[in-house]
């Protein structure tokens, strides 16, 4: 347990750590993810994964950990696909298979099954486009210009 090794815990069990830097009490020692957190997403455990990396990076080389990690966002914008009308099911999110009612009583087996790679990828192709919201390019608008500069 991290409270036997010298490290601070919190009232929930989780291990205590800087909030900028993710040491702990114990000099040298890094935390991120469930640890830190308790049960959160995989999201979040790999963004603590990536900031402890270059905070330990930080550590071994001598330099200021408490710097602020600058978020990188995507510089290329990506035209969204266009949807046929009569190609509406891309819309559709995928259902993963699912055994019966009557097959899950009494037993331990999986009831939800992995999509097939067709699914997977139209899945990930309906899904995968967060990073528009970064990239797209900024309109102007003129009515807004207009105003600014005091003609009507």
């Amino acid at each position: 347990p991290a409270d036997s090794s010298n490290i601070d815990v919190t009232k929930w069990n989780t291990v205590k750590t800087d909030d900028n830097t993710l040491l702990t009490s114990r000099p040298g020692v890094f935390a991120g993810g469930d640890v830190v957190t308790g049960p959160n997403t995989i999201i979040d455990a790999i963004a603590a994964g990536k900031k402890a990396a270059v905070m330990i990076d930080r550590y071994l080389h001598g330099e200021e950990l408490d710097q602020p990690v600058e978020t990188e966002l995507p510089h290329v914008y990506i035209e969204p696909i266009e949807v046929e009308s009569e190609d509406l099911s891309i819309i559709d999110r995928a259902e993963s298979p699912m055994i019966t009612v009557e097959k899950r009583q009494k037993n331990f087996n999986e009831v939800e099954s992995v999509l097939s790679v067709t699914a997977a990828r139209k899945e990930a192709g309906r899904c995968l486009r967060c990073d528009l919201e970064f990239t797209q390019p900024e309109e102007v608008d003129e009515e807004c210009l207009v105003n600014e500069g005091g003609a009507t």
